[in-house]
């Protein structure tokens, strides 16, 4: 009986032990199952949350986009009214008055005498260089809000380069009578883009000659030179400017002009263009002026060894 009794407890133990069993390895299972599909939900989430950001990275890169293809198109617009104005009032009107002058020569030719001929042709002369300037100007600006302008560094003699940019003004400093005296020494030379840095000398001694009175100076000069760095100075006894006209003059984000001692149009564009110009050659135009004791424009390049 007792052995009886035991099996059956045996056989029930056996049992209970196969249904805790049972029921530990269903919860295990269960448990797994919930582990896979929470794994899967985080992947998913993940994946989700990946493309959430790859959206919002690209709307971010599109919003850059147009701000920065926005601030192209004004940037355009503000240049082309910029360069219409200009092509409006300072060429035409020249265009026409040497147009006009030179009718007017050829139809009173035989009544003019030898020395009106050649003032005539001197004012010609003087107009068609200023015309020739402003268009430089404009063409120069013109790649310059494009960011098209190409830089090429080659060895500069820096006293033949202003010297030729002197004589481009000989007409005008001659019938003001202001005296621009080169006193650059001649074993100067420097690293620059010849044509960039002669538009920075043409644009400032034009500038001095328009602010500077009769029987005036303009004097280019250096100011010091150590082993490879020289400071150039181009000074005039014009009317100068005030702190103000001077802030005014070296924002590139203001269009400042004023006609000159003999009334001379500007375009307010020539010291934009020569601060550019200068600024690739890793510098810039410094500017200390008085009013009525003249200005005094400097900058520094880089001397050939």
């Amino acid at each position: 009986m007792n052995d009886f009794f035991s099996e059956w407890v045996n056989y029930y133990i056996v049992i209970a032990l196969v249904m805790v069993l049972g029921v530990v390895y269903s919860y295990w299972l269960r448990r797994e199952k919930l582990l896979v599909k929470h794994g899967d939900l985080i992947k998913e989430l993940q994946l989700k949350e990946r493309k959430l950001n790859e959206l919002y990275s690209l709307q971010e890169s599109r919003n850059i986009s147009l701000e920065t293809s926005k601030a192209k198109l004004e940037k355009v617009n503000f240049t082309n009214n910029k360069l219409l104005s200009i092509m409006a009032h300072d060429v035409k009107g020249p265009l026409k008055f040497m147009a006009n002058l030179a009718l007017l020569m050829k139809n009173n030719y035989s009544l003019l005498s030898e020395n009106e001929r050649i003032e005539n042709l001197d004012i010609i002369s003087t107009t068609g260089n200023k015309v020739f300037e402003l268009v430089q100007n404009m063409l120069q600006w013109t790649k310059i809000q494009s960011e098209t302008i190409k830089m090429q560094k080659d060895p500069v003699h820096l006293r033949s380069l202003v010297q030729e940019k002197i004589d481009l003004f000989r007409s005008g400093s001659k019938s003001k009578e202001i005296n621009v005296v080169n006193d650059l020494e001649d074993k100067i030379y420097v690293w620059g883009d010849v044509t960039m840095l002669g538009l920075v000398f043409q644009n400032l001694i034009s500038n001095s000659i328009k602010f500077t009175h009769s029987g005036g100076t303009v004097r280019i000069y250096t100011t010091y030179e150590l082993d490879d760095v020289v400071e150039i100075a181009l000074a005039d006894t014009g009317i100068g400017m005030s702190v103000l006209e001077v802030e005014k003059l070296i924002n590139k984000n203001i269009h400042h002009t004023t006609s000159g001692t003999s009334e001379e149009p500007g375009s307010g564009l020539g010291m934009m263009v020569a601060q550019e110009m200068i600024g690739y050659h890793d510098s810039r135009i410094f500017v200390d002026s008085m009013v009525g004791k003249g200005t005094t424009f400097t900058f520094v390049l880089q001397l050939v060894n």
